[in-house]
């Protein structure tokens, strides 16, 4: 669950790597605080009403994933951590004055860049490639 943040903010999102590795790592501290009460018998909702103690214990996992998800947003909004992207430096030691990158990186406006022409099955012909297949495979 904690790295399901990190896969949908690294492709849909100009999210920076600190911020979400900041949320990871404060996400999977806070499971593990959640978890260890939970499961020892200190059940902070059965301390508050017992009717509560038949409560699936997912609960706790799914609060971390909520602060990995805070940590995230104040990464990026409150601490204002950015990657640097399309940054160029030249290389002074070598014969070749072309601009290398300063690292290996892409970001999402490279990656829409590269996919802008492409379309998907799903997508073609209101996903008739698709049906197509499962109508044969049924057939």
């Amino acid at each position: 669950w904690q790295a399901f943040p990190a896969y949908a903010f690294g492709l849909y999102t100009n999210v920076s790597t600190r911020s979400v590795l900041f949320g990871i790592v404060t996400g999977v501290i806070f499971d593990i605080i959640f978890v260890i009460l939970v499961f020892s018998g200190n059940d902070p909702f059965s301390a508050v009403d017992p009717a509560l103690a038949s409560l699936d214990k997912s609960w706790s996992s799914l609060i971390g994933v909520l602060f990995n998800l805070i940590a995230i947003g104040i990464g990026h909004w409150c601490v204002r951590w950015r990657d640097e992207y399309g940054k160029v430096e030249v290389d002074v030691e070598t014969e070749d004055d072309s601009p290398q990158p300063i690292n290996e990186h892409i970001s999402i406006y490279d990656i829409r860049d590269i996919m802008g022409g492409i379309s998907e099955p799903m997508t073609k012909c209101y996903g008739l490639p698709i049906w197509l297949s499962l109508i044969f495979l049924l057939v």
